[in-house]
């Protein structure tokens, strides 16, 4: 009875996944789990914050960018995309991309549009999920792109990029035109860029071995945001837990770090000075202290669903999916900003 006591100890530990080389990591807010692509396990994990994780396939080689949308993560594995259903991680598409290389970083409108990075080839793919047609959308980056970034508000594409004193790339999804917007960071090597709420965007460096942040149009950085990592990768903005997600590829770890937006380079209040009631609700709420300014409304994926001038105390967001939001107030008075979390329900 010792014996085979002994084995079933054992067997909780023998199910757990373990990190080997994590390169890339997506949240899906249904499900509050987190994906990660295990490059040298050749596996994607699945879990919540701080574990623990297990395994949701192995039917990967060398998995790089990921992306859930609804019921299906995506994830870069050298020179396709491939498809699996959650929650069960059945293989269901893969996408072989027509002379690429070494996919890399992957980005997604959370609907059918996905745009990932050739790192050996220094191009820019786009892949439309409803007709399952790619395409090259830039032909030659000349700088190495890797981590990738849809910002939709601003409609481009940012890219972050490898080597010394890396340039940031953006493309113009209206003009169809690749420039450079920040023609050295100094940083080297980077690999992962993410966005938060606000607009403010965080970049990994495997040089540094930190995380910096630059502004919403990317005039102001890098400014230094976390250091002490070993090569973190692609890395995730959760915008509900105010959290910057990093796997670090060098330490085969995955950490967490907190950091809620309410503004960048303009005056800050705590979260409490801005209240909406009632919330939950149905959408027709009430505001609480300054009633004259603008209103941006993000959801969980950090998209900005709405951006409304606000002249009254009295709001209606029926109109709204239910689910939970991120609502962002500037007082045109003050230019004060505040910012709250709202859970849209039933209308009934």
């Amino acid at each position: 009875m010792k014996f085979i006591y002994t084995l079933l100890m054992f067997v909780p530990a023998l199910l757990m996944a373990q990190f080997n080389g994590p390169e890339a990591v997506d949240h899906d807010p249904s499900t509050d789990l987190y994906y990660i692509s295990n490059k040298s396990g050749g596996s994607i994990l699945v879990g919540p914050a701080g574990g623990p994780y297990s395994t949701l396939t192995s039917s990967v080689s060398s998995p790089h960018g990921i992306e859930v949308i609804a019921d299906t993560v995506y994830v870069c594995d050298g020179n396709s995309i491939k498809a699996f259903q959650l929650p069960g991680g059945a293989l269901v598409n893969t996408y072989t991309i027509s002379g690429a290389s070494f996919l890399n970083g992957l980005t997604s409108d959370r609907d059918h549009m996905l745009w990932f990075t050739d790192f050996s080839q220094k191009r820019i793919h786009s892949l439309d999920l409803t007709t399952g047609q790619d395409q090259i959308i830039v032909t030659n980056t000349v700088s190495t792109p890797n981590g990738i970034i849809l910002d939709e508000p601003n409609s481009r594409l940012v890219i972050v990029t490898w080597g010394s004193n890396a340039p940031i790339l953006q493309y113009d999804l209206l003009s169809n035109a690749l420039s450079t917007v920040v023609p050295g960071t100094g940083l080297n090597n980077c690999d992962g860029v993410a966005l938060g709420c606000d607009g403010k965007f965080y970049v990994s460096s495997w040089g540094a071995g930190a995380i910096h942040t630059y502004n919403n149009d990317l005039s102001m950085g890098p400014t230094l945001f976390v250091n002490g990592l070993s090569q973190p990768s692609d890395i995730h903005y959760n915008i509900v837990a105010d959290t910057v997600v990093s796997p670090n590829f060098g330490s085969s770890t995955v950490t967490f770090h907190n950091d809620p937006c309410l503004g960048t380079g303009i005056q800050e209040q705590e979260i409490s000075s801005f209240n909406v009631w009632p919330n939950p609700g149905n959408g027709l709420l009430q505001l609480n202290g300054s009633t004259f300014g603008d209103l941006q409304i993000f959801d969980q994926q950090g998209r900005l669903v709405q951006d409304m001038e606000v002249n009254g105390s009295n709001i209606d967001l029926q109109y709204l999916a239910n689910g939970q939001y991120v609502l962002t107030f500037t007082d045109k008075k003050s230019e004060t900003v505040y910012r709250t979390k709202y859970l849209k329900t039933s209308n009934k």
